[in-house]
Order: C-alpha cells, then sequence, then structure tokens
C-alpha cells in the first residue's frame, strides 16, 4: 500500500515450534520472493534459539505460531 510517499508493508511467518522449543519449519504464506531468498529466510529461522514449546494440560507439545511483522519505509 503506498501512502503519502510512504510504503506500508506486511509479512506474517508461520513457525513450527516442536515440543523441545525448537523452530521445526517456516512458512510464508501470500509471500512471492525468489526461491534464494525463502530459503535464507527459512534457514536462518530454522536456527533461532530461545523458543518454547506450546503447552497442553502441563505437556509441551508442537505448536504453531503466527508471527506479524510490519513495517513502514519513509523516502
Amino acid at each position: 500500500m503506498k501512502q503519502d510517499s510512504n510504503i506500508i508493508a506486511s509479512l506474517y511467518i508461520i513457525l513450527t515450534i516442536d515440543d523441545k522449543g525448537n523452530v521445526a519449519d517456516a512458512a510464508f504464506p501470500k509471500l512471492k520472493p525468489n526461491s534464494t531468498c525463502i530459503e535464507v529466510l527459512k534457514n536462518k529461522l530454522l536456527t533461532m534459539a530461545g523458543w518454547t514449546a506450546g503447552k497442553n494440560e502441563e505437556r509441551d507439545v508442537c505448536s504453531r505460531f503466527v508471527w506479524p511483522i510490519s513495517c513502514i519505509k519513509w523516502k
């Protein structure tokens, strides 16, 4: 969306966090970059540490996390 010479962009990343707190998968719905860009983004996300597994009745479980990212670029 372009408004008043600012570019407003948004991106959604869907991360699958396993029951150990590791990123098991990353998906980028509606993102249409080239395959190299997707590969680089995915590799970076798959090596991120510090995530916490989801909980179900006090048990760690695999879960999905939707991560919305928004930005504005001023010219």
